[in-house]
């Protein structure tokens, strides 16, 4: 069950998606996206996208829960770049369909 990341082993994690106000300049995207990662790393949870969207997971075989999707998505509802944003359910990381919902 562990390799397979089953059971308690399961790993969660959400996807988001942002619509920004315009389109920002290669600096302007640096100082987002470098933001970004300070805030994702202070929580030990990982970013896989881009700007305007992507998938968050925490770091070692540990799960994203609830407090991690709400300050991600208070992060971006704040990001003064963003005009609107949606963060995903929890979900199973690695299997998709109606036997691994939670």
């Amino acid at each position: 069950m562990k390799k397979l990341r089953l059971c308690e082993f399961r790993e969660l994690g959400f996807e988001l998606s942002a619509t920004l106000h315009r389109e920002l300049d290669e600096a302007e995207q640096d100082a987002f996206v470098d933001a970004l990662i300070d805030m994702i790393e202070a929580r030990g949870l990982c970013w896989g996208g881009g700007i305007t969207g992507g998938y968050v997971c925490r770091l070692a075989r540990r799960s994203a829960t609830e407090d991690d999707r709400a300050a991600v998505a208070a992060w971006f509802r704040a990001s003064p770049e963003v005009s609107e944003i949606t963060a995903g359910p929890l979900h199973d990381c690695w299997h998709a369909g109606p036997q691994y919902a939670i």
